[in-house]
This record gives structure tokens, sequence and C-alpha cells, in this order.
């Protein structure tokens, strides 16, 4: 099993094709390379972060990991101490709490810091999952810039299969759009939701209602979005991958015979 931090940074190629390819049509060396490319990405890159996201499920988003996680907080009043070393004193102690924590019961208090304990966990799911994003969309982005550099010079061809060509495009296009979408808004609806739990934790300062509020918000909000996040991820890589793997062949025979088909018209 990898690394924690192996796994928070796993890495891909960004797109290394950029519009001057377009010019560069009829040379056949270069189709068959963009063409083994392609394929390489869906078979290397894709596959690889479909098992990465398969080890992040089991290691970060596992639905009764973050659970535990969001409930493993201590009550004892002694773990203060524990907690902050540098008050010396039960009345240091009790001159905190009352500065900083409304007057709250010591239970109050150890569950609110467990709260942000477990609200930084969150942050470092949600870092991963945008940083996961990320990944996705450069994938999108150069499967998608790959297939419409290899149809550029077939555009006047009377080709049989060109809606399964465009429904291609489409997909990739698709997907690269959810994927940015994804990444700049995850942030802002989490922490949406956290002010609302803020809120209500302050209108509510009685420590049953914090509990209630917390357990609530925790299990059913956040565990939920983040879950949900992986799931669409992993839905996302597996649907692509499905959909390319299976034409797979046609493209390739397609491309290749079309292309051997322009490049004879041109030397004649």
């Amino acid at each position: 099993m990898e690394s924690s931090q192996t796994l928070m940074r796993k890495k891909v190629n960004k797109p290394a094709i950029n519009d001057n390819d377009v010019k560069e049509e009829g040379d056949c060396l270069k189709i068959h390379q963009r063409i083994e490319r392609f394929y390489r990405i869906m078979r290397k890159d894709f596959v690889e972060n479909i098992v990465h996201l398969d080890q992040l499920g089991q290691q970060r988003f596992n639905v009764h990991d973050l659970k535990r996680m969001a409930a493993a907080t201590t009550l004892d009043w002694q773990q203060l101490q524990y907690h902050f070393p540098l008050l010396d004193s039960k009345q240091d102690v009790y001159q905190y709490q009352e500065i900083h924590c409304l007057g709250r019961s010591n239970e109050q208090f150890l569950f609110t810091n467990g709260m942000i304990k477990s609200n930084k966990y969150f942050d470092q799911c949600i870092d991963i999952l945008c940083e996961q994003y990320e990944i996705f969309y450069q994938l999108m982005t150069e499967c998608y810039l790959t297939i419409q550099l290899l149809i550029q010079p077939l555009h006047n061809c009377n080709i049989s299969d060109h809606e399964l060509l465009m429904a291609m495009i489409d997909t990739f296009e698709s997907y690269r759009n959810f994927a940015i979408h994804q990444q700049q808004s995850l942030r802002s609806i989490i922490n949406g939701k956290r002010s609302n739990l803020i809120t209500k934790i302050a209108t509510h300062p009685q420590y049953d209602d914090i509990r209630q509020i917390f357990f609530h918000y925790e299990h059913n909000k956040f565990i939920r979005m983040i879950c949900d996040q992986y799931g669409h991820l992993y839905y996302g890589y597996h649907y692509v991958y499905d959909q390319v793997m299976k034409n797979g062949n046609i493209l390739g025979t397609l491309f290749r015979q079309l292309y051997r088909q322009t490049h004879h018209k041109q030397e004649l």
C-alpha cells in the first residue's frame, strides 16, 4: 500500500499537444504516433488513476472511516492538559475556557475541539478530491485535443462512422467541463454548509444541541458529499475508459484506413 503522502500527490503529465500540431497533416508517422499516444493515455494513465482512486477510496473515502474520524472525540476533562500543555493550572484552563469557549462546559469545549480536528480532516479530503479532479481534467483535455487533431484532415471526407467520432469528442468535452465545474464549486459548496453549521452552533450553545447538530452535519452532509464526489470521479473514469475501449478497434482501424486514403490522394 502506498503512503498517504504518495496517494495525495499522484501526478499525471500535462497535455503536450498544441495548436501547431493541426498544421502537420499528411505525415503518416505523426498520425500513427498520435493514435498510439491516444490509446497509451487510455490504457496507462486511465488505468493507473482508476487503481489510484480505488486506493484513495479504501484509505480516505471509506464511509466508516469518515464516521469514525468524525466521532473520535474524547470527553475526558483531563485531556484539556493534553490539548493545551501550556495551561499549567486548573485556573488557567478555566480562564482560557471562559474567554475562548463562550462559557461552555469542559465536555462542550472538548467536543468543539474534536469537531475542529475533524474539519481539518475533511479539509484534507477536499484537497485530495480537488487535486484528483484536476488530474481528471488534464486527461480529458488531452484526449479531447488528440481526437480533434486526428479528425482534422478528415472533415471533407465521407466518414460513415462520423457520429461515433463526434460522440467520443462530446464525451471528452462534457467530462472536461464537469471536472472543472466540480473543482471550482466543491470548496464553495462545503464552505457554505460549514457556515450554516457554525450559525446553528452559535444559536444553540447547549451541549446536547451541539452534539446533535455536529453529528447530523458530519455524518449526513459532509460524509455524503465527499463520498458522492468520489463516486462521480470514479464513475467518470470507468465510463470514459469503457466507451473508448469498446470502440477502440473501430476507431483505430477507421483512422488508419482514412489516413492512408488521404495520404494516397495527396501523393497523386
